[in-house]
């Protein structure tokens, strides 16, 4: 019986290791060898890797250089670029089916494809053969390749070429998505029906006096004043229009008939919709959040900052930046160096894009954040038979059909998607797309959407091509003066020496400096924007005398600046801390180095920590004292309070006091607003926005000697009903709650609670995480750092994990000293294949702390080649 067993076994082990092995020889990239590829008029191409599968790309010219990013791309990344694309035209249901309907229906929703459509035909013609040449890229290699990547196969996905209205829709996708204020107008709404204007701007601040570090602003009222861009802040005041730059055709407000005259405010009557359309209203997560995780999450943050070479050992400037996205494996970005006859660049680009968003070349480098300027807004609609209010009369609301493929449906959906003259109606808006998902349209009411992307003509896609010509600092500003999006806070350094920021992208000015923290009645004129602040009004800056310029998603400048645009931001605990630092540096006359730079990056101390540990021990000490019946001792409690006595207040890894305090934190925050109604969901949603720690640490410091008894409208919850110190109790609750998770989690020996431990970052596959495929393809590492420091690990609030969801997934620090090597590292590796060595080769690297040197010229020695050659003549500049 046991030899018939083993007979049969070898029948049945064999084939399948022999399957095995074949799928891992057809599945693993090949970067080696000579590509013929017909039909094209490229010049020949060399794309060589280096020891981590980096692409260095050698060609004639620049646009022959774009070929190979796409070709390159493809190589390592055809079905992230395949996904992405579908997921922003509104097709992911054609590989998911009906769980991702809603996700379709969403982005046909938000019309992005159909504003790139017409951009298209604005788009001038050596920008638009840059577009094709990636596409071109992309399409060759596949028609070059013997097989598709295995998540084609695993899903029944068939390959589609792309075009240059593919690649056009992913770059407005960026930029769009970077637009994240206007899901927080519904928070702003529900807090005001809940506590009034004066408490919910006290939950929300938005005044400078209630932020914390109010001085660590990018732009300080001198330099506004250099810059001809200081106006006084004044809260009463409103301005009238129109002002700045005037909307194109397409947005400009309906003309009255002259029928009807606007003399009182639209009727409350309950707004109807159009005859077939649907508000979509989902319910909590979803399954198509699996799908959309790496990709719509990814609004979060970065940091940046220049030095001046007045201030480092080389007499040049030296430039840092790190954004900060949505986990993922593969990593969202895409490292490249491009090299063609008179020039390069070199950095890193988001997958899908041709070219790179943050980088170097000969004469410039330059890093970027997100702005966080106000650049969206609701409108409240009144609607009656397929027209809106505005103004007393009712206007013609535009309408586009829209077809949606279903896999496993044998008919497609049919839906109609409507615009004003403010933008969309977000008929299908779907709120698990974003951090605020718990926070949804009012029942039965209708909103659009302004945004400055919402423009025919739109010369944005330009911009980037245009800063890699630049020589000098005016250059780079001329670059970047037409272009509506992104919202993008850029710093730049140069080989003449200048450092400088600029924030890209059009700003709308509104009547109010407050007019966009909630929806507003779209049927009235004095509530639309008066314009577009006009380029020589953004803000800008270059050489400050500071010599430094720190943008980590922190205000862009004081209340004063012109239109009052920075006036609702918020500054960062992250800025905070990279402005001490330098000034720290400067203040001991040393000269600042790349390696110092990298110092900042991997920074993990917590400037609030270290202002509300203190005063968390003393009143928890006092909590002790009054006889709360806990179940854990009040001699263990102590160990963790003397533990956090001597704390130096970083994050990391071996960190035992990082461990006790992050998740006293976070049990303690459990129980805040808990009696003000919101619900659960709610306040999950609300603990994850950035205004939160100005809210709760700005109360919690005037804990210093006691606690206010008008805190503890704050601290009320389910458990303390009947304490007469509500806060207090929580401290002590929280802490006991802190310990018994540790100890589950760790044991009973304090020496065994570092950091790193429970506090690993996660790399979520965004197909096959939530399948039986995720040993193969999920990764994860131990992390330092919390949501707060400089080495940013932001944690999904709502769960009991704390493993980091997203975290800085490309560093790099550039030197413009000619000569001086510059770094870089992304999170997981260039390649999305998990049968690939370059899987997850970058990981290690990080776990490390280790970064890797840009090419800053064609490489000599290389792991891997391929060669590009094409039947035909070649193309020319």
């Amino acid at each position: 019986m046991a030899n018939i067993l083993r007979a049969a076994s070898s029948y049945i082990l064999l084939p399948i290791i022999l399957s095995l092995f074949i799928i891992y020889v057809i599945q693993t990239p090949k970067y080696s060898g000579t590509q013929h590829i017909h039909n094209r008029k490229y010049n020949p191409i060399t794309i060589k890797r280096d020891d981590f599968g980096v692409p260095s790309i050698e060609a004639k010219t620049f646009v022959d250089t774009i070929y190979g990013l796409g070709y390159a791309q493809a190589q390592d990344r055809l079905w992230a670029l395949t996904t992405r694309k579908m997921l922003v035209a509104g097709r992911i249901s054609e590989i998911a089916g009906e769980k991702t309907l809603e996700v379709d229906k969403f982005f046909r929703n938000i019309g992005i494809q159909r504003y790139c459509q017409y951009a298209m035909e604005n788009t001038d013609s050596k920008t638009l053969e840059l577009y094709q040449a990636f596409a071109d890229g992309i399409n060759d290699f596949v028609e070059n390749s013997r097989t598709l990547p295995l998540e084609f196969w695993l899903t029944w996905t068939q390959y589609e070429k792309f075009t240059v209205l593919d690649t056009l829709t992913n770059a407005k996708f960026i930029a769009f998505f970077l637009t994240f204020d206007f899901p927080f107008e519904f928070m702003q709404q529900t807090l005001e029906d809940l506590l009034g204007p004066v408490q919910a701007a006290n939950v929300l601040p938005h005044k400078g006096e209630d932020f914390f570090w109010k001085d660590v602003v990018v732009m300080n009222d001198d330099e506004l004043k250099q810059q001809g861009i200081y106006e006084k802040f004044d809260e009463k005041r409103v301005l009238e229009g129109p002002q700045g730059d005037p909307f194109p055709p397409e947005r400009q407000p309906p003309v009255s008939s002259g029928s009807k005259k606007a003399t009182q405010e639209a009727p409350k009557a309950p707004k109807e919709e159009p005859k077939g359309t649907k508000t979509v209203k989902p319910k909590g997560k979803g399954p198509a959040d699996d799908v959309i995780l790496n990709m719509a999450e990814a609004q979060m943050g970065s940091n940046s900052w220049v030095v001046h070479g007045s201030l480092t050992d080389t007499g040049k400037p030296i430039l840092a930046n790190d954004p900060h996205l949505m986990n993922g494996i593969p990593t969202v970005w895409y490292p490249s160096s491009l090299f063609w006859e008179g020039g390069y660049v070199s950095g890193v680009g988001l997958v899908g894009f041709p070219g790179v968003h943050v980088g170097k070349t000969e004469h410039i480098s330059w890093g970027c954040t997100t702005l966080c300027s106000d650049t969206a807004d609701l409108y409240v609609l009144t609607t009656k038979e397929n027209k809106y209010l505005y103004e007393g009369e009712y206007h013609p609301l535009r309408e586009f059909k829209e077809t949606i493929k279903v896999k496993g449906r044998k008919e497609p959906v049919e839906i109609t998607i409507y615009e004003t003259h403010h933008g969309v109606v977000l008929d299908y808006y779907f709120p698990n797309m974003f951090i605020t998902r718990d926070f949804r349209p009012r029942e039965g009411v209708r909103y659009a959407l302004a945004w400055p992307g919402y423009a025919k003509e739109d010369k944005s896609y330009q911009s980037f091509f245009n800063m890699i010509k630049a020589k000098n600092s005016q250059e780079i500003l001329d670059s970047w003066k037409d272009a509506l999006v992104p919202a993008f806070s850029f710093l730049f350094a140069t080989a003449e020496g200048d450092i400088g920021f600029f924030g890209a992208g059009k700003i709308p000015i509104r009547p109010h400096a407050r007019d966009g923290l909630k929806p507003k009645d779209g049927s009235l004129k004095k509530n639309d924007w008066l314009g577009l602040v006009p380029w020589k009004d953004q803000p800008k800056l270059v050489n400050p005398k500071k010599g430094f310029i720190v943008s980590a998603n922190n205000k862009m400048a004081t209340d004063n600046l012109k239109y009052f645009t920075s006036a609702n931001q918020f500054t960062t605990s992250r800025a905070a801390r990279i402005d001490e630092m330098i000034r720290d540096l400067v203040k001991k006359g040393k000269k600042i180095t790349v390696e110092d730079n990298i110092n900042i990056q991997k920074d993990t101390l917590d400037v609030l920590a270290r202002e509300i540990t203190p005063i968390m021990i003393d009143r928890t000490y006092d909590a002790l004292k009054k006889g709360y019946n806990l179940t854990v001792s009040d001699e263990k409690l102590t160990l963790l309070l003397k533990n956090l006595t001597n704390w130096d207040y970083t994050s990391g890894k071996e960190s035992i006091p990082a461990t006790i305090f992050n998740v006293w934190e976070r049990f303690f925050i459990r129980k805040v607003i808990r009696n003000i109604g919101l619900s659960e969901q709610d306040i999950k949603s609300m603990i994850v926005n950035a205004k939160w720690d100005h809210f709760l640490y700005r109360n919690m410091l005037s804990w210093k000697k006691n606690i206010p008894k008008e805190q503890d409208m704050w601290c009320r919850n389910e458990e303390n009903q009947d304490i007469t110190d509500p806060c207090l109790y929580d401290l002590a609750k929280s802490l006991e709650e802190a310990y018994l998770f540790i100890e589950k989690a760790l044991g009973d020996d304090i020496e065994e609670w570092q950091w790193s431990k429970i506090h690993r970052m996660e790399y979520p596959h965004g197909t096959f995480s939530q399948t039986p495929l995720k040993p193969l393809y999920h990764r994860s590492i131990p992390s330092q750092g919390n949501g707060r420091t400089v080495d940013v690990a932001r944690m999904k609030m709502e769960t009991d994990s704390f493993g980091g969801v997203w975290s800085p997934n490309l560093k790099m620090v550039v030197s413009m000293k000619k000569g001086e090597k510059s770094y870089f590292i992304v999170d997981t590796g260039v390649s999305e294949s998990m049968f690939s060595e370059h899987y997850d080769d970058m990981m290690r690297m990080v776990e490390d702390g280790k970064y890797l040197t840009i090419n800053e010229a064609p490489l000599d020695d290389w792991k891997d080649v391929t060669y590009l050659k094409f039947k035909g003549k070649g193309k020319g500049n």
